[in-house]
């Protein structure tokens, strides 16, 4: 049985640069090597291709004191770039942050993500009038706010919602190494800089040093799907599931009305916090009103939104921000949340002392006190992540937001490569890329399609274009069975065994080594597939 679903594509536009990890970090001398463009990202399948032969740099690769760069130059390889990293912001990086890739190398932006930073604006949509507070009655409150939203995740209040991944994107171009600093509280009235090198809090951001990751780059375009299913919105399903109730939320339009209240409030909320803190806070403070103000000009019937998400979102938007002052107090105490200050001194980070009690670390105090009477930091969350301006330099510039911007359905047919590149924005450098008054006007479909001559009866077919690579290394990988064709630096890509002549299949598919082939291949937006592989004479 089907039922109805309210489904449509959205092209995802950075509005400023998004960070996605996924937990493994690129390290100088082992995952890339400087060079005047920025940070060359070795491909270690090529670097693996062209040592096939050669049995002492594989016995030494990876051993002891292993440099990627001095053992390129002991045995004068030039192995091809997976992608290059320009840099922006202070210095060059020794190691950076990975973002999320598929298993092609490509980055790409997780259902799940897209999914969880909905799900925290709808959180806000749901009925919490009935909720305990939580001082007194911590362990309640805990039980009514996980029982609000559904026990587990077969009764959760978004069973109905549906989000894809986007398709992966070629990550040259689109991906770059971003400094990110970290403005952090020294006092509730004093901004500083916190320093990744001594783990200090510096006076001024120049002094301090921050945290180098891989960024999508501001502008940059994803594509994703986002579905509705009527079954699990019906009150019958609900009432027979037991399952909560998203209220208000029944069209996609809903969504993005609700996703846009959210976002709103909170944009606005993180442009109140900066203003107080001067100077150090006047860059981020004017970034977030140019937010809320492209927010606030969007058209209400578009189902366009605009929302934060992954990394850089902090507290507010993991939680959404909804607790109240006293129930927040409740939480940090129980949770450990934020900084712990002596209440005779007010040092920060008093040390334990046996079960319940800590000890002041300040010499000229250090008297000892109880759960209850520790006091908590005034500010919570205390320390925000900005990257670096493209315009000025100086870190003003929150990760995390996007605009989606619905599209027409046929964007997404068939392979999503080629939809992507027509569907793609190129990208801009890092910054704020608000977009003018409700948003560019989308071309319908229409002018999307080449233009016809007058009709003169049915069209030939167009076949595809086909190259041919002579010598090209095949390098099957039986993990995603996948078959890569590699040649001067591109590759192409094949799910099909029954191309591979049956001459080639034992040293291929059963030894798993590469082998050589001529292979004929055609393009695919910025990637090619692999058409045909030639028999050895």
């Amino acid at each position: 049985m089907t039922t109805p679903r309210d489904t449509k594509t959205f092209e995802v536009h950075l509005l400023t640069p998004l960070h996605i990890g996924d937990g493994e970090e690129l390290r100088e001398g082992l995952d890339f090597v400087r060079s005047t463009a920025g940070l060359r990202v070795i491909s270690l399948e090529e670097l693996l291709i062209s040592l096939r032969s050669n049995n002492a740099a594989l016995r030494e690769l990876g051993h002891g004191s292993f440099h990627l760069e001095r053992f390129m130059k002991a045995y004068n390889l030039e192995p091809a770039a997976a992608y290059t990293l320009p840099v922006r912001g202070g210095g060059s990086p020794a190691e950076l942050r990975r973002f999320i890739k598929d298993a092609y190398g490509r980055p790409y932006l997780p259902g799940t993500t897209l999914k969880g930073a909905i799900r925290t604006a709808l959180w806000m949509t749901l009925d919490r009038s009935a909720l305990p507070r939580a001082k007194g009655d911590f362990r309640g409150f805990q039980w009514a706010v996980n029982a609000l939203d559904g026990k587990d995740p077969h009764h959760d209040f978004l069973r109905f919602l549906q989000v894809s991944d986007s398709p992966g994107l070629e990550p040259e171009g689109m991906l770059e190494a971003l400094d990110v600093r970290f403005f952090n509280l020294q006092s509730p009235d004093q901004a500083g800089w916190k320093d990744f090198g001594d783990k200090k809090t510096k006076n001024s951001w120049n002094e301090a040093r921050g945290v180098f990751v891989e960024a999508a780059r501001a502008g940059t375009c994803f594509v994703a799907r986002i579905g509705m299913d009527s079954f699990f919105q019906s009150q019958t399903t609900r009432l027979a599931g037991a399952l909560p109730d998203c209220p208000g939320i029944r069209t996609l339009q809903d969504l993005a009305d609700a996703v846009n209240r959210h976002s709103l409030s909170i944009a606005q909320g993180e442009q109140a916090f900066f203003s107080r803190y001067g100077a150090a806070g006047t860059g981020a403070a004017k970034t977030c009103t140019e937010i809320a103000a492209a927010i606030r000009n969007l058209d209400s019937s578009s189902g366009e939104c605009i929302l934060r998400l992954a990394w850089g979102s902090g507290w507010k938007g993991m939680t959404g921000n909804w607790m109240s002052p006293g129930d927040l107090e409740a939480v940090r105490r129980e949770k450990n949340l934020g900084k712990i200050l002596c209440p005779f001194c007010g040092r920060e980070k008093p040390r334990r002392d046996g079960p319940g009690r800590y000890k002041c670390t300040n010499k000229n105090c250090g008297k000892t006190f109880g759960e209850a009477e520790r006091h908590l930091f005034a500010v919570f969350p205390k320390t925000r992540r900005l990257a670096l301006s493209p315009s000025d330099g100086t870190p003003c510039v929150p990760l995390g937001w996007v605009l989606l911007r619905p599209v027409e359905d046929r964007r997404f047919a068939g392979e999503a490569l080629v939809t992507l590149e027509q569907a793609a924005k190129p990208p801009h450098p890092h910054g704020l890329a608000v977009p003018q008054g409700a948003s560019d006007p989308v071309p319908a479909a229409s002018d999307l399609q080449p233009e016809k001559a007058a009709d003169f009866g049915p069209e030939e077919p167009v076949e595809p274009e086909k190259i041919l690579w002579p010598a090209a290394v095949l390098v099957w990988t039986p993990n995603n069975q996948t078959l890569t064709a590699n040649h001067e630096g591109q590759k192409a890509y094949t799910k099909s065994r029954d191309i591979v002549p049956e001459s080639l299949h034992k040293k291929l598919f059963q030894k798993k080594k590469p082998v050589t082939a001529d292979v004929r291949v055609e393009p695919i937006g910025n990637g090619f597939n692999i058409l045909e592989i030639l028999p050895q004479n």
